[in-house]
């Protein structure tokens, strides 16, 4: 199987695992780990240089300096990104794979699941692939490869904002934080949720994808509201009637007593 193939292989099938803690390490490693016979289900336990290279891949992808790592121009080549995750921090790490190199060559391939948060709690997940050798003074990484993986049901941020507080689309920043920070400071969603329909003659809805998502995904969304049965609860967004900001959307949506009107 190539290298290639047995990405390909890994990205259909690992979409829904769940990362682990991250267990990294920030000094470059002097000495391959032995292969073990299954990868730990411990990030801790994780061999130091895999841990070593996931966190260079991911600094690589943000155009950061990666001391101690030394990618090949390949490898420079495909971990790249339209989005390079300014403000994102690695939070999580689940290795896949740790095996010797199939061409034979003193190194080690991996792969792995990274998991990325930004203040503001949005959070991706990205598929990685590598090799690499030891160096005299770094680890050299032959080859990698990365790709976004996408959660089946990505978490939602709702805020409820008043009607006559709520600016109009035009009037809004330009970009997720700048919408996000303006918008929590009117927020008026009860601690408990939003459970009385009481509130939606007066209030908008907007929802905050905090995970990325695919391009042209939509939104699928269903209000829990026990006292109005008579409600159409369901929700359903076409991708074009949101704001997508590199995978994180954002819905403004007009809650009316007998039907759910949504705009952009």
């Amino acid at each position: 199987m190539t290298s290639f193939t047995r990405f390909l292989a890994l990205l259909l099938c690992m979409c829904g695992i769940l990362a682990l803690s991250f267990g990294c390490t920030s000094s470059r490693p002097t000495a391959l780990s032995p292969v073990p016979q299954a990868v730990p289900a411990n990030a801790e336990e994780y061999p130091l240089d895999a841990s070593f290279v996931a966190k260079n891949i991911f600094r690589k992808l943000q155009e950061k300096r990666t001391p101690g790592a030394d990618f090949s121009q390949q490898a420079c080549d495909c971990v790249k990104s339209d989005f390079t995750y300014p403000g994102f921090e690695l939070s999580s790490h689940r290795l896949l794979e740790y095996r010797d190199r199939e061409d034979g060559r003193e190194g080690r391939s991996t792969s792995g699941i990274l998991r990325v948060e930004d203040s503001f709690g949005r959070s991706a997940r990205i598929l990685y692939s590598s090799s690499y050798t030891l160096g005299e003074n770094s680890v050299d990484i032959d080859s990698a490869q990365v790709a976004a993986i996408y959660p089946q049901s990505p978490s939602i941020r709702m805020m409820l904002i008043p009607k006559v507080k709520m600016p109009e689309s035009s009037e809004l920043p330009k970009d997720w934080a700048g919408i996000y920070t303006s918008l929590a400071k009117l927020d008026n969603m009860p601690a408990g949720g939003l459970t009385e329909s009481k509130w939606l003659d007066t209030h908008t809805l907007v929802l905050f994808l905090m995970d990325q998502t695919p391009p042209e995904a939509t939104i699928d969304l269903e209000l829990d509201l026990p006292d109005r049965i008579d409600l159409n609860n369901r929700l359903h967004i076409p991708y074009e009637e949101a704001f997508d900001f590199d995978g994180w959307r954002v819905a403004i949506i007009s809650l009316m007593p007998q039907h759910l009107a949504h705009s952009k």
